[in-house]
């Protein structure tokens, strides 16, 4: 009986040693109300068995059992004779069965399934013994080492590469040997040698195995493989141990007595051919002589009372010596060491070098807590540094500096961090951090004047609003110093390519974004069924001076605003919206419209939608240039290809106003293709998808001027200058770019491709043969003459 629960709803699991665990979900109790339940339980299937030695099937004493089923955990009482039952079990696989014993080695049964009949079933578990193995460990002489650490290991684990042998069988070998050590419990075994140098492992898993010693004042050792057999004691075993290099590193100070308790690092660094060498022979396990296969071994030693660190047993090279420690100047040398011989090296501690300072706000109020770091980029290429924290006073001393000057950074939550370059060591300076700013304020219905409950928010730098591709750096936040994004109301969720976008829940409409570093930014609400709005603010430092106020009109319009690269506005872009459906649609409209937008009458719709295939695909090819960059050539040759297919019909556009601004009204649900077309930029094309449920955010169209071509048009017999005369440029998409003579025959403009383009001139009436001109990146210049008998300009 369970008299003590509250209100609400429960699981009960019922569960025991010979029965099916069963559970009850969705138990509604209501206060004072008694619930009773009748619970059938079942037995289910039983599982009997022995375990027995796998030498001679004598039944194994003190065994244990655990078995591991589905969210079940159960110990398995085994009896003195090996015998078990497990009870309550169904048909199928039970789980996992783990089984050791003293003196055998650890098992793990994943494959033993049950029928639905007989209701006992019987299985027997065989265990392998353990092994033993013992030895001496010495050194070149003979000698005994004692306190020498030896270890037992599989030689499996090496996994040499077979020759031919790709590295997917590679792989797959290590995991069936993963595996066939988790079935057999393969555990590492390891003791230390005696006084006498002598050692024995014991409990050690059969199998094909290797032998490693170690010592700190010699090379380390790896056996050759050796096999031992289930419950054999392989003795005997003699592990000698090569001295190898020595590095003496004495530690003094600047007066010369030597420094105890120092901690000197060294590490070892090999040529490069060297380095290649071990990264081949890396994976195969605890291999080799030496301390490891990777370039960057470190190792550690403190001075004793001599001022003495000792670097026993390792390879000849090149080691960098480093000695870190306060009160004193960082110390970095190189050395090489000779095989087998001791190399002798010298550390000379000198005093410290200091910076202080103190870190305030701009109103001179100390800042407490604020993390100083001080580094630089010594000439050989190491780096050294130190770090302390303001008191609170604001004060702070970075020691443990060396000679020269140094990068100093500073930073503390809820600032903008600082950075102080070339300090002079020994110098003293004053930080003055600026405290992040926020923006609050409120968003509201343009209709109806009341508060929004719910909307998304995103705040960027205004140098960086709008950028297609491109977050700002930690949203505005202030380097380190903004960490914690405390964001007051609201919270963070990815959304729109990555950009970090805020979901607003608030019954007054109003938001807060703080840890802004003092600058301009955008911005930008959308909501479900309005149309997003994009507005400019100013961060100060501290806290909000003011409120903004966003409306948002209802229903749904798509909006946004047309800038050059430098971020001017551009006045009179058409933009066209275009469902992507029927976005390769577009009927000829007559001969002077297909000259404004397309380069043929005899285009299809098949054509075209071909066209805009090949403008796709041209962009994937190659590796030519940096994937931005193909990916925007991609896009404008896309939009070219659509503007060729409406044919030039500015009746379905609309143009940006003087401030670059436009709005598309009324727009139905779906997903379409912004298009937007100014005869001095290239095409833009990007994709839009209006949801009522999402609402619509604003665009920022930046159109990239291309390439410019410039010339002059002039007649072969000499006539007056060919003013007046039309350009047809046409690109590999049939779309057509207009260009006029000035009074002198002369033309400039600028909105190209790089590409092939097809050239024709319209002088009043006549057309003359078109001509091929290949525009490349820069300055580009094409002159044309034409042909005696062609009527000039204006002229019938």
């Amino acid at each position: 009986m369970a008299d003590t629960l509250e209100k609400g709803t429960y699981t009960l699991s019922v569960q025991g040693e010979f029965f099916v665990p069963s559970r009850i979900r969705e138990i509604d109790l209501e206060e004072k109300d008694r619930e009773d339940l009748q619970i059938v339980v079942d037995p289910g299937l039983s599982l009997k068995g022995e375990v027995v030695s796998s030498i001679d099937g004598s039944p194994v004493k003190k065994a244990n059992a655990v078995l591991r089923w589905r969210d079940d955990r159960r110990v398995v009482p085994i009896g003195a004779g090996g015998e078990f039952a497990i009870g309550g079990l169904v048909a199928g696989k039970i789980g996992e069965l783990q089984v050791d014993a003293p003196g055998f080695s650890m098992l793990h049964v994943d494959d033993i399934e049950l029928q639905s009949q007989p209701a006992v079933q019987e299985v027997k578990v065989q265990l392998v013994p353990t092994g033993m193995i013992s030895g001496l460990v010495v050194d070149g002489s003979g000698n005994p080492i004692p306190r020498a650490r030896i270890r037992v290991y599989d030689a499996v684990e090496e996994l040499e590469k077979i020759e031919g042998e790709d590295e997917g069988d590679r792989r797959r070998r290590e995991e069936d040997r993963r595996r066939q050590e988790r079935n057999r419990g393969r555990r590492m075994v390891d003791t230390r040698s005696n006084a006498e140098g002598k050692f024995t492992l014991k409990e050690v898993n059969p199998g094909r195995l290797r032998l490693r010693a170690e010592h700190s004042a010699y090379k380390d050792l790896r056996s050759e493989a050796f096999d031992l057999a289930p419950g054999e004691h392989a003795e005997d075993f003699t592990l000698e141990l090569v001295t190898g290099g020595r590095l003496l590193v004495l530690v003094k100070d600047s007066g010369g007595a030597p420094l105890s308790g120092i901690r000197v690092v060294t590490r070892f660094d090999p040529p490069e051919e060297e380095q290649e060498e071990e990264g081949e022979r890396r994976g195969r396990g605890p291999g080799g002589r030496g301390r490891g296969g990777e370039r960057d071994r470190y190792d550690l030693r403190t001075s004793n009372r001599e001022g003495l660190a000792i670097f026993g047993g390792i390879d000849g090279g090149n080691y960098r010596v480093s000695v870190n420690q306060g009160g004193y100047q960082p110390f970095i040398a190189f050395t090489d060491v000779i095989e087998d011989k001791d190399t002798p090296f010298n550390v000379t501690l000198l005093p410290e070098n200091v910076i202080t300072g103190i870190v305030t706000d701009l109103l001179g109020n100390p800042v407490e807590g604020a993390r100083v770091r001080v580094g630089k980029e010594r000439e050989d290429g190491e780096r050294e540094g130190s770090e302390a924290r303001s008191a609170a006073d604001g004060s702070f001393q970075v020691g443990n500096l060396g000679v020269g000057t140094y990068t100093v950074r500073v930073e503390r939550r809820g600032y903008v961090e600082q950075e102080l370059e070339e300090v002079a060591v020994n110098s003293n300076i004053k930080v003055e951090l600026v405290a992040l700013g926020e923006i609050a304020g409120q968003v509201i219905s343009a209709q109806t004047q009341l508060p929004l409950p719910e909307f998304f928010l995103v705040v960027r730098p205004q140098r960086e609003a709008g950028r297609p591709g491109q977050e700002a750096d930690e949203d505005g936040r202030g380097g380190r110093g903004g960490r914690g994004e405390r964001g007051g109301r609201g919270r963070d969720e990815e959304r729109d390519g990555g950009n970090r976008v805020r979901r607003v829940r608030d019954p007054e409409g109003r938001f807060e974004v703080d840890d802004l570093a003092p600058g301009s930014y955008t911005v930008e609400v959308i909501a479900s069924g309005y149309t997003g709005q994009r507005v400019e603010a100013e961060v100060l430092s501290g806290p909000a001076q003011k409120e903004i106020v966003i409306s948002l009109e209802e229903g749904l319009s798509v909006t946004g605003e047309v800038l050059d690269r430098s971020g001017q506005p551009v006045a009179g872009a058409n933009i066209f919206l275009l469902a992507r459906e029927s976005a390769a649609g577009g009927e000829p409209r007559g001969d002077r419209e297909r000259e404004r937008g397309r380069g043929g009458a005899g285009d299809s719709r098949e054509q075209l939608r071909e066209r805009i295939q090949q403008a796709r695909e041209s962009g994937r090819g190659g590796r030519g240039g940096p994937g931005r960059e193909r990916q925007d050539d991609k896009a404008r040759k896309e939009a070219a290809a659509l503007l060729a297919g409406i044919g030039g019909d500015e009746q379905n556009s609309i143009e940006s106003d003087d401030d670059g601004y436009f709005q598309l009204k009324e727009v139905p649900e779906g997903s379409y293709n912004l298009l937007v077309h100014h005869d001095a930029f290239l095409p833009y094309v990007s994709r839009v998808s209006v949801r009522e449920d999402r609402g619509i955010r604003p665009e920022t169209v930046r159109l990239d001027p291309g390439e410019t071509v410039s010339g002059k048009v002039s007649y072969e017999e000499g006539r007056a200058a060919a003013a007046g005369v039309t350009l047809i440029f046409t690109d590999q998409q049939g779309l057509n770019k207009l260009v006029r003579t000035d009074d002198r025959g002369r033309y400039s403009a600028t909105g190209f491709m790089t590409g092939t383009y097809g050239v024709r001139v319209r002088a009043g009436n006549s057309n003359i043969p078109p001509q091929t001109f290949n525009v490349s990146r820069g300055t580009n210049k094409f002159d044309y003459e034409i042909a005696a008998g062609a009527p000039a300009a204006g002229k019938r």
